[in-house]
């Protein structure tokens, strides 16, 4: 009961951003992302089917995690710190892109990052 109200304090209204510009390189997913309370983080977005993970941080950085299990998207959730999971478990962990934050023009090339193999899942 009480990791269900950490999760629950944690986590808060769910949010929609559309596909990104014409012709970019990213995959196109309209991904629901939801709040949550962190002091690095902003949101955080998950599609089951895919094993997609998309964080937003409050510095306006976002990225997509890929491969990421369901059960390390639901604790990530549930962690008493979501910064400190993220980087301790998703971080250096799994492949991952960096997206255009939301609304910002695409004046920066997006990258696409392979962590070190012994991190590969």
């Amino acid at each position: 009961m009480r990791r269900r109200a950490a999760m629950a304090s944690n986590v808060q209204e769910p949010h929609e951003y559309g596909a990104r510009e014409k012709g970019a390189r990213i995959r196109e997913t309209t991904m629901k992302r939801q709040r949550v309370a962190s002091s690095s983080i902003a949101e955080i977005g998950y599609a089951a089917g895919e094993r997609m993970l998309e964080v937003l941080f409050r510095n306006g950085g976002l990225y997509r995690y890929f491969q990421v299990p369901p059960p390390v998207h639901r604790a990530l959730l549930r962690a008493d710190s979501i910064g400190r999971y993220m980087n301790r478990r998703i971080r250096n962990r799994y492949r991952y892109e960096r997206l255009p934050a939301p609304g910002a023009h695409r004046s920066r090339a997006v990258s696409s990052r392979l962590p070190k193999e012994r991190f590969l899942r």
